[in-house]
């Protein structure tokens, strides 16, 4: 059985008539609400034409999930941090299961905002598309969402901390600031890595070095140079009712081996694993069969 291996280098401005749809409401009158709604998205449309490109607050800083790069910007509407995701070399995050929406909430959540991401129906009401273009396999909305509140709310983020839905999904508009606490959006930058490489690896239950080096400078590479922030993934055919371990060491004279994942249980299709190349730069790599 071999294995290969991969290197691949919602808001108007606040108001008490509605913050959120679905999580804040207060009672107005229709006409009141009307007037407001009105006043509120003219001013709307004044901030965006004033507002800066989000710099910068943290990162980059690889999800070894995926080996997928990611910035926190600074607080800015969702367009404005999308413009500046694609300005470093993607795009607002996609997220694509349930570890990555937790890695994402979990590194990025505690600066004391909501999170934008690149979900998005701006082109068709209810209809939401990845800015990436990756299709939608996933999707965590919280409760009664996505609502499209007021007929503006179509771009999509993670609600903060402190709320009770913390980390679930919410469509909002194009503001900077969401819920009546106003906390700032920032925008979560997802940069993917841009060339490839392949190695084999053999998978085995022995404990004899069965393994493949991981030197970008060695290997055979397609696209751009391979650079910092390069990830492997380690890919193999499972089968069902066995667990797989994977290993990384330096140096096999003599081999140091380490385990970078928990034991990984088969599926009967293919499982991957993903490292780091920032954090091991130059090494060798083994799969085996522990059961």
């Amino acid at each position: 059985m071999a294995a290969s291996v991969c290197i691949f280098t919602r808001s108007a401005p606040r108001h008490s008539g509605r913050a959120l749809g679905g999580f804040e409401r207060t009672h107005r009158e229709p006409a009141q609400i009307s007037n407001t709604m009105k006043i509120i998205l003219s001013l709307a449309t004044v901030a965006l034409g004033l507002t800066a490109q989000a710099g910068i607050l943290a990162g980059p800083i690889v999800n070894p999930l995926n080996g997928h790069s990611y910035y926190l910007l600074s607080q800015n509407t969702w367009s404005n941090a999308e413009t500046e995701a694609v300005t470093l070399g993607g795009h607002l995050a996609t997220i694509r299961n349930e570890d990555e929406n937790r890695w994402v909430f979990s590194t990025f959540g505690s600066y004391g905002g909501a999170l934008w991401i690149g979900l998005t129906d701006r082109q068709k009401v209810f209809q939401f598309i990845w800015t990436s273009g990756e299709p939608v396999s996933y999707t965590n909305w919280g409760g009664g969402q996505p609502d499209n509140g007021n007929g503006v709310e179509f771009y999509t983020h993670m609600l903060p901390r402190g709320h009770y839905a913390a980390g679930q999904w919410n469509d909002y508009a194009n503001a900077q600031t969401v819920l009546a606490a106003q906390f700032p959006l920032y925008g979560v930058a997802e940069i993917l890595p841009a060339a490839s490489v392949r190695l084999p690896l053999l998978v085995t239950s022995e404990m004899r070095e069965s393994a493949a080096l991981a030197n970008p400078s060695t290997a055979t590479t397609t696209g751009p140079q391979l650079h910092a922030f390069t990830a492997i993934e380690l890919s193999w055919s499972s089968e069902t009712n066995r667990l797989y371990r994977v290993q990384w060491t330096p140096s096999l004279d003599p081999p140091e081996w380490t385990t970078l994942e928990p034991i990984l249980s088969g599926t009967g299709t293919n499982v991957s694993v993903f490292d780091s190349t920032r954090q091991h730069p130059r090494g060798f790599y083994r799969v085996q069969i522990v059961q």
